[in-house]
């Protein structure tokens, strides 16, 4: 009897706890007739999130449950009515009646606009931005818009953050047409066929896996207008200008219920550029992970933009499509191709301070760069039940890139050739089985293989011509092999307590080749257990586990076995929708991989060469971050703080002999390497979702030892810091603006020397009727040791006229207007303080049309 009674106690106390709170009742006109179809919307006081909504009946009827009790505002709108709003206070469990009465709005013709309700809402774990409610006239492509969304950043290359993580993939329409190479898609699809922008929370790659697996990874997925659905739509994007300019662009995309079509290919000498995306189409293993470290005869461009001195002549072709044959077959195959001339001019001073003595090397460089490059994917998804999956995904790309540098060091004149192939094939299968509601049994099997010759050779020349008086080459190979299966198991107890774990093999063979050396080969043997325990409460979730491993290698013989033990643990608490705290703890254990133990010299560019340790020491580090939220999308005020500290007990860290003439740096096992980082924002929505300020910041320190020959091992401390602001107008209206500026300041405690730098920005919209015009200027000021401040303003321009509503527009755009033709930029590492200077591209102006059809 006392068990019957403690069991009718336990279900009543978690039947109350569980309940949901519900609004309900009518809205109705002054006259007392229903309004159906009148929207009944729930969000926080203090929050522009929608947390709960839905619409009345015929009869004016509705019915809203909310997750939580407390204090809820109400709203009640309808088109051609004044929006009504009310304050409810609700009780764990209640019922709550409330009738709203509706009057006619007082408007004008003339001031009818239609847009969506609402501009974002939540629906289950995913957040839907309407696309009308962020457009403010000037954005061409999707890309554009997304910088508009709240919460959302996308950098210069075209990765997109939501909140301060990278999301995994952009779908459209539910499906992944480019996995990583999402830029193909974001930087070509027309904004204007673009309904809803929903951002995937919790997301799982695998469908069946939905709801037992817990991620905080994240996902954009686009919807489309119903019109753009079921017919071929497209844009052409281009024109030409001044200094031999040219930019064009097209798109194709078909959307039906079964299947989806999307070509894009460009062509363009402004600066542009796809070619990195395209290897990203890849799943499964980096494939550059197979690259010895490439010869390095090419600049870069830090601290502007990419495109101000990228000086090619890039070509890019993309085509990827979902098909849909049968109910239960889905094939989704994805080709892309690009090729690029790319040349940069740049000119550096490097000044190496030793205990004794001091030196500076001037390289002057130009280096043409010559990228080609052939990616295909085929993914066939086969589900014969519901709860069944199997899955193929093949996988092959072609890469070749050739470089040559003509250099001045210290001036001798020399001439560089690089030569990079590589060959990359994988091949995945996978079984997934949720054999029921709470269990899910996944196997997957892979091979991939993977070849990567290089060439390399310096040319010593004469001042007076190009005959060479000296010459050098050298010739290395590095193939790769990889095998690896596993299964896993995943139980979920109860709501919650669930167990998962996995059993996986892994076979690894690396063999690297340098000409006039015998051949050295790696392989690794693994077979691993782990175990992983999630136990979720109300509000805090914990997960813990290990993995055991038992792992052999072969090194040319040399065999070893380790038995390594890796856990993890990590508490998250939520106690409630606005905070989130995250701990999380993982110890790593790790062999280097083959060209950590090379024990020859490997000349890496034209006074730099590389020596490995030949250690075949395991390497070990333990991870330790905590990060906090507060607030949640489209809430008045949200901000985050992320707290990363790692301790190396054993790493590798290098040896520099270094000599006016050459650097020779050789690798060598160390112990003891310290690192803390710490960064946060805050974003103030100033007037709902129409405007908001930004406040950013971070520091980061690290500590640890490297060696010099001629001091022996050194300490090296690194301290940087990082602060910034933004400031963001309203979506709507003629005029709106988008300013910020950053203010970076890093020291090498070690060396006493130091780089700061301030950089600002500010864009500016107008627009008035079918005209828009829109300005961006760049302010970036370097300050170091030793040298004068460098100031470096930019300002682009763009005006453009809508001759054909939606189809046809005519733009003119001005770049680098203020002419300015080098960028200077300092930094320093252990041994050395650089000096460098860039070309940019000149001042150009462009006539170009965008027709969309």
């Amino acid at each position: 009897m006392n068990k019957e009674w403690w069991l009718f106690g336990w279900f009543l106390v978690w039947s109350v706890a569980l309940s949901a709170q519900t609004v309900t009742g009518t809205v109705r006109d002054e006259a007392g007739s229903p309004l159906a179809y009148a929207y009944v919307s729930a969000r926080e006081p203090g929050s522009t999130l929608l947390v709960a909504f839905t619409q009345t009946a015929d009869d004016g009827s509705y019915r809203l449950e909310l997750e939580r009790a407390g204090e809820w505002m109400l709203e009640y709108s309808l088109m051609s009515y004044e929006k009504d709003s009310v304050a409810l206070s609700l009780r764990q469990g209640e019922v709550r009646i409330h009738n709203a009465v509706l009057r006619p709005a007082a408007w004008m013709l003339q001031e009818v606009v239609i847009r969506p309700q609402v501009p974002v809402f939540m629906k289950n774990d995913t957040v839907v931005f309407n696309a009308k409610a962020f457009l403010r006239g000037h954005e061409r492509v999707v890309e554009d818009l997304l910088k508009n969304l709240p919460g959302i950043e996308v950098d210069d290359n075209g990765v997109i953050r939501a909140q301060g993580k990278e999301v995994e993939k952009v779908l459209l329409e539910g499906d992944d047409l480019l996995n990583k190479g999402y830029q193909l898609l974001t930087k070509g699809l027309d904004v204007k066929a673009i309904s809803q922008i929903e951002l995937l929370q919790n997301y799982v790659d695998n469908p069946l896996e939905k709801g037992l697996v817990h991620t905080d990874d994240v996902a954009l997925n686009l919807r489309l207008e119903d019109d753009a659905k079921g017919q071929w739509i497209g844009t052409l994007y281009g024109g030409g200008g001044t200094e031999r300019g040219y930019n064009t662009q097209g798109n194709l995309l078909h959307v039906s219920k079964k299947n989806k079509h999307y070509l894009s290919a460009s062509l363009n000498n402004i600066g542009s550029q796809m070619v990195t995306n395209i290897a990203r189409v890849l799943e499964l293993d980096n494939p550059q992970s197979f690259n010895l470290r490439p010869a390095t005869v090419q600049g870069n461009l830090p601290g502007v933009s990419l495109k101000r001195g990228n000086f090619n002549q890039e070509k890019t072709f993309s085509y990827s499509t979902v098909l849909n044959p049968t109910e239960n077959l889905k094939v989704e195959p994805a080709v892309a191709w690009a090729s690029d001339r790319r040349k940069t001019d740049y000119a550096t001073d490097r000044t190496y301070t030793w205990n004794k003595y001091s030196f500076t090397n001037r390289f002057e460089k130009q280096t043409t760069t010559r990228p080609d490059n052939y990616v295909g994917r085929l993914k066939v998804t086969y589900t014969p039940q519901k709860k069944v999956e199997w899955k193929s995904t093949t996988q092959v790309l072609i890469e070749r890139s050739e470089a040559d540098a003509a250099t001045l060091f210290d001036g001798n004149r020399y001439r560089e050739q690089a030569d990079n192939r590589q060959t990359f094939v994988a091949q995945r299968l996978s079984y997934s089985n949720r054999a029921a509601e709470n269990r899910l049994w996944e196997a997957t099997v892979s091979w991939v293989y993977g070849r990567a010759p290089q060439q390399y050779g310096v040319d010593s020349l004469t001042t007076e011509s190009e005959i060479p008086t000296d010459r050098f080459e050298q010739q290395t190979t590095d193939r790769r092999m990889r095998l690896t299966g596993g299964v896993s198991y995943l139980h979920a107890l109860n709501p919650h307590h669930s167990l998962r774990t996995n059993v996986m093999f892994h076979w690894d063979q690396d063999r690297f080749g340098l000409a006039a050396f015998d051949t050295l080969q790696l392989t690794e043997t693994s077979l691993a257990l782990s175990l992983f325990y999630t136990w979720k409460l109300r509000k805090a979730r914990l997960e813990t586990g290990a993995q055991l491993e038992w792992l052999r290698t072969d090194y040319n013989g040399l065999l070893r076995n380790d038995v390594l033990l890796q856990p993890v643990a990590s508490w998250e608490w939520m106690p409630g929708r606005k905070h989130n705290l995250k701990v999380q703890w993982t110890f790593r254990r790790q062999t280097p991989d083959l060209h950590e133990w090379l024990p020859w010299t490997v000349r890496g560019s034209l006074n730099a060469y590389q020596r490995s340790s030949g250690n075949t020491r395991l390497l070990s580090d333990q991870v330790m971050s905590l990060s906090y939220k507060y607030g949640g999308w489209s809430d008045l005020f949200v901000g985050n703080v992320f707290l990363t500290y790692v301790h190396s007990p054993r790493y590798l860290s290098v040896q520099q002999d270094i000599h006016p003439e050459y650097i020779l740096t050789e690798t060598l096992p160390l112990e003891g390497r310290d690192a803390f980082t710490a960064s946060g924002s805050t974003d103030f929505y100033l007037n709902s979702l129409s405007s908001n300020l930004k406040l950013s910041g971070g520091v980061g320190v690290s500590s640890y030892d490297y060696v010099r020959v001629d001091a022996g091992k050194l300490p090296y401390n690194n301290v940087s810091y990082r602060v910034g602001l933004q400031l963001k107008s309203s979506f709507q209206g003629a005029f709106n603006y988008d300013l910020g500026g950053n203010y970076l300041h890093r020291r090498n405690r070690s060396a006493n020397t130091r780089v700061a730098a301030v950089t600002a920005f500010a864009n500016l919209y107008v627009q008035a009727g079918r005209w828009r015009a829109q300005a961006h200027g760049d302010l970036c000021r370097w300050t170091g040791d030793g040298s004068s401040a460098d100031t470096y303003a930019f300002v682009d321009m763009e005006v453009s006229y809508e001759v054909w509503r939606n189809r046809l527009t005519l733009f003119v755009r001005g770049e680098n207007l203020l002419g300015a033709d080098t960028y200077v930029e300092e930094s320093f590492d252990e041994t050395s303080h650089t000096y460098g200077v860039y070309r940019l591209h000149p001042r150009r102006v462009m006539f170009l049309a965008m027709f969309r059809f």
